[in-house]
């Protein structure tokens, strides 16, 4: 492994580890409320979605794909599957607490395409809901979606003779059509992808310079105090909206920026994090992290309602997090051993 390689993956590590705690806290902030700002830090925080986006196609805008199906197995069993177990085991939970939940509903998450309700509420909203303790599972739906679009973005890559333009091209291009059809369809989250894909193809991160992270810097501040002011007087207004499409992208990759550009000066406590092994272990559970937090923070086992103490909820979503993320990741390393033994699809013993 060159040190290119070893520099992009401990950044991206980093950035993973990042993106998790900020939506944990992106989704918790509002009950601590002797936090000044509480209200307003959330949306600071749910740019964390986007940081994964933009990491994971500027991944894969790294790689050759040469065999797509046995590929996207891999894509499903890794990202997909836990989803559906998740859902499963609180679907049932529900249930058996009195919950009514729609046969409708309980099929689309078995799918994992309940993120369809973040691309079009008003449409797919007719067919099925979202189950609030399984909030943040709809990231796995659009982040399977995106995965379609790499044999197409390599297909077109092997045209592109200066990425840089096609960079410029998709952000501005992406931008205006996600805008226009934003009514119908939210495309801003493929849009997202395919910057992170293009950039890495020429290994973007590996070549901040100062230019690079003060034009970022300014452009992360000025994307903040405008999200900050149109939260104020157009928040739930349109306009709103179109704005909070654009903001979520630049604050989530200005980190992914800073985190780059800070490796790169070789900064002893990015260095240290880089090495320690901590970071690495947090890293290969910060997806399981994310897809079982909402259970106890959003939804009928909150436990921030249930619990009247602050201390109380805090430590109770803490251990809960981390035994049922912990928990997850055990099942789905068996079910993979089990795939793996049976040789579907001729899939290898090591997911990549």
């Amino acid at each position: 492994m060159n040190d290119s390689l070893k520099y992009r993956d401990s950044t991206i590590s980093l950035s993973r580890v990042l993106g998790m705690t900020f939506i944990v806290l992106c989704h918790v902030i509002k009950y601590y409320s002797f936090v000044p700002g509480h209200d307003s830090l959330g949306m600071f925080f749910n740019c964390g979605v986007e940081l994964f986006l933009f990491i994971s196609g500027y991944l894969y805008g790294q790689k050759i794909v040469s065999d797509f199906n046995d590929w996207y197995f891999k894509r499903v069993i890794k990202i997909a599957l836990p989803s559906i177990i998740v859902s499963v085991v609180i679907i049932i939970a529900s249930i058996i607490v009195g919950e009514h939940i729609s046969a409708s509903t309980v099929i689309a998450y078995l799918f994992d395409v309940e993120g369809l309700l973040f691309l079009n509420q008003q449409f797919f909203s007719k067919f099925f809901f979202s189950i609030g303790s399984l909030g943040p599972l709809w990231f796995t739906t659009v982040i399977m979606l995106c995965y379609l679009l790499v044999p197409i973005l390599q297909r077109i890559s092997t045209c592109i003779h200066h990425f840089d333009r096609a960079i410029i091209t998709t952000i501005f291009v992406g931008i205006i059509i996600s805008i226009i059809i934003s009514k119908y369809i939210v495309i801003s989250y493929f849009v997202v992808f395919m910057i992170g894909y293009f950039t890495g193809k020429i290994k973007w991160l590996d070549e901040i310079d100062n230019r690079i992270m003060m034009i970022f810097t300014l452009l992360f501040l000025f994307t903040l105090a405008g999200r900050l002011i149109t939260h104020k007087f157009f928040d739930g207004t349109y306009y709103y909206e179109q704005f909070v499409l654009i903001s979520h992208p630049i604050i989530g990759i200005w980190f992914v920026v800073v985190l780059s550009y800070l490796k790169k000066k070789k900064i002893l406590i990015i260095e240290v994090l880089n090495k320690n092994k901590v970071i690495e272990v947090i890293d290969s559970y910060s997806f399981y992290v994310y897809l079982v937090h909402g259970i106890f923070c959003m939804g009928i086992f909150n436990v921030y309602e249930k619990i009247n103490s602050v201390v109380g909820a805090t430590f109770s979503f803490v251990i809960c997090t981390i035994l049922s993320s912990g928990l997850l990741k055990v099942c789905v390393d068996k079910i993979q051993k089990i795939l793996i033994n049976n040789s579907i699809l001729n899939f290898k013993k090591h997911a990549e």
